[in-house]
């Protein structure tokens, strides 16, 4: 399945949702941030901004409707550059029971697959 703007917005939402948990382990939150670095080097400030947004409850709608703008689509070379990144961000999160009960608490369910198979329920 190709990566689409859609799946990494799902993936965004639910690292900010999670990032600020003194709970979830610092390797989590590292793959984290370096996917947000990854858009903001590929897609600029506007992305970063968004993605930022993802990460308080009161501003994420705001964010994720500014990630949409920001993000249209995903060219090929774009999404051959960001799905290793993203791809061990959820490896991160799948390993880390503390992600997967904030995004429980939550009620965010990722189920995509970025080059191999990524359930997080």
């Amino acid at each position: 399945m190709p990566l689409d703007p859609s799946s990494l917005t799902a993936a965004l939402v639910a690292g900010g949702t999670i990032v600020a948990d003194a709970t979830v382990k610092e390797i989590t939150k590292d793959a984290y941030q370096t996917l947000k670095g990854k858009v903001r080097e590929l897609f600029g400030k506007r992305a970063a901004d968004a993605a930022r947004k993802l990460e308080a409850a009161a501003t994420r709608d705001e964010g994720k409707a500014e990630l949409a703008r920001a993000i249209p689509d995903l060219r090929p070379d774009e999404a051959d550059e960001i799905e290793p990144i993203l791809r061990t961000f959820l490896e991160a999160m799948g390993r880390d029971p503390a992600a997967r009960e904030g995004l429980a608490h939550a009620r965010i369910a990722l189920d995509l697959d970025v080059g191999g198979n990524v359930l997080i329920d």
